[in-house]
């Protein structure tokens, strides 16, 4: 590729030297031949800087980078925690109670709500939660009671079912209810569908409340009854307001909750039902500390209420500042000159003379720079392909473009140079001036 590159110019060398071979002297006519010999030679002394070159890459192999493996994902904790299963296989069943002496008393308004998984259908009265006595005559006394009968759900105040059997429920599905009163108004929740009944009366009473059944005639020493055999509650709330009511009455729609209640002001009992089985004593998560007791070892186990959705982030925007204009004060026809204050001399002090420092010349000896190589001809330090390039681009040129391509200063850059750059390819010398 060079001697074809370089074909007109040797061609023309050719030319003159044929017409002056006679007068050249013995060490021209070498150097001619020197010059056909290394230019048919070019490709292989390439060859071997190419092979120097890839000789130095070994060497100094590159590490290859070792892939970062990302952690492992956390698992997802159950946000709801447990929740209470009962079941009645052997004849015995578990049940939660809270003590008469509790803290828990409705005056004009009230709410429970919970969540509901009714695993089997049932046609028998199904007690939930209640604060009632047996319902046999003379015995008989209720504050209220939520039960569940023919896959639908019933609610009781005092000895009187105010909605019975209206509220359809999902078997084997979680099942939100509720049940607000104020002022003589029943609301009652199933899944968000809210009904209203009015001019409903409502007086309280000192009983325990229960989960699952209530209060058996005492004297027979039972505790509950009609218990439920196959059903799972989670998240109990109670407090002393209304929290879900209608305005216009009748029917209405409210957003059913995606997340464990929380305490507040108004909450007079919060069960998360987060207990294990065996445990004793039922947690009051409010702070009131209506604490309940555990009977007969119920099944408490991981809820498969659906998680919460996850948060979406909130962005704050970035007020924009609004532009505000300066009022230009507008000019005054003839200002008014403002009196400079009378300036009193002060005489100065007379001036001492300042020592000017002497400046020692630094002790730190600079580095001294070698001289470069004559054939490393861009003065990197190393004699290497980038001399070779500067060298070609200016062969056979009496005028090159960079001065130091003719290596020997005889006046033109021809194999003489070229012999002098191969000889020394590959010496360093290191900075160099």
């Amino acid at each position: 590729m060079i001697v074809v590159q370089y074909m007109p110019q040797i061609n023309t060398y050719l030319n003159t030297t044929k017409r002056h071979w006679g007068h050249l002297t013995t060490s021209q006519k070498i150097s001619f031949i020197i010059i056909i010999l290394l230019l048919a030679l070019s490709p292989l002394l390439i060859f071997a800087v190419y092979q120097q070159i890839e000789l130095r890459s070994r060497a100094n192999p590159i590490t290859p980078i070792t892939p970062i493996t990302p952690p492992s994902p956390s698992p997802v904790l159950n946000a709801w925690g447990n929740a209470v299963k009962f079941t009645n296989y052997t004849g015995i069943n578990g049940y939660l109670t809270v003590d008469r002496k509790s803290n828990i008393q409705f005056g004009n308004s009230f709410t429970i709500e919970f969540w509901l998984k009714p695993n089997t259908s049932y046609a028998s009265q199904q007690v939930l939660i209640s604060k009632a006595r047996e319902l046999i005559s003379p015995y008989r006394k209720s504050s209220y009671y939520i039960q569940l009968q023919n896959n639908g759900l019933s609610f009781w105040l005092n000895e009187s079912p105010v909605a019975w059997g209206a509220a359809p429920v999902t078997i084997g599905g979680w099942n939100f209810v509720a049940m607000s009163y104020e002022n003589g108004n029943l609301y009652t929740i199933v899944n968000g569908n809210g009904t209203t009944k009015n001019n409903v009366s409502f007086q309280d009473t000192d009983l325990p409340i229960n989960i699952n059944g209530l209060l058996n005639i005492e004297q027979y020493g039972s505790t509950v009854d009609y218990i439920n055999r196959d059903t799972e509650i989670d998240e109990i709330r109670i407090s002393k307001i209304a929290r879900y009511k209608s305005s216009t009455g009748g029917s209405f729609i409210i957003p059913i909750p995606d997340k464990p209640f929380t305490d507040d002001a108004d909450t007079l009992a919060l069960y998360h039902l987060n207990e294990n089985t065996g445990d004793a004593k039922l947690k009051d998560s409010s702070s009131n500390t209506n604490d309940g007791s555990i009977k007969l070892k119920p099944e408490f186990l991981s809820s498969t209420l659906p998680q919460p959705p996850e948060p979406s982030p909130t962005y704050t925007p970035i007020p924009t500042p609004s532009s505000t204009n300066t009022p230009t004060p507008s000019p005054t026809s003839k200002p008014t000159p403002i009196p400079l204050p009378t300036s009193t001399p002060t005489p100065l002090p007379s001036p001492t003379p300042t020592a000017i420092p002497t400046l020692l010349p630094s002790t730190t000896p600079l580095p001294t720079l070698i001289s470069c190589n004559p054939a490393d001809i861009d003065k990197d330090g190393i004699v290497d392909i980038r001399d070779y390039d500067l060298l070609v681009n200016d062969f056979l040129v009496s005028n090159p473009s960079h001065p130091r391509s003719d290596i020997n200063k005889d006046g033109i850059v021809d194999i003489t140079d070229y012999s002098l750059l191969v000889k020394n390819y590959l010496i360093e010398t290191g900075p160099c001036q």
